[in-house]
């Protein structure tokens, strides 16, 4: 299913390119066997993800296209937007988005998207 599935500083993460389009990033069990890309496009996405997890401030260049709601996509925009080393609590993000903590929280749980930049409660 994973086009590459590597290592990281945070577990395995399960990659998956469709046509030179990244459309997934999933957290693995330490289980799952690794799986090295293939194809050019897989290999620049492994490649930028290493790039990242060596400095987190490396900006990605990369076609995403997740299937994800209107809402969630809303929510990614804006946890991409907070600056590295900086945290928003979720009552902060629904401000900002004009929403409910709840419905942030859930948007992250629900979309699988664990972010460090985003708190349960105001820190």
């Amino acid at each position: 299913m994973y086009s590459s599935v590597i290592t990281s500083s945070i577990g395995k993460l399960g990659i998956l390119t469709v046509n030179d389009v990244l459309t997934s990033i999933d957290f693995l069990s330490s289980k799952v066997h690794l799986k090295s890309a293939r194809h050019a496009f897989t290999k620049e996405v492994v490649g930028q993800l290493q790039a990242y997890f060596k400095d987190p401030n490396f900006c990605f260049d990369l076609p995403i296209q997740w299937s994800v709601t209107d809402f969630l996509q809303h929510v990614l925009q804006a946890l991409q937007k907070i600056p590295v080393g900086e945290t928003r609590s979720y009552s902060e993000l629904a401000n900002q988005l004009k929403s409910g903590a709840r419905a942030i929280g859930n948007a992250c749980l629900l979309g699988r998207h664990k972010s460090h930049r985003s708190t349960a409660v105001d820190t």
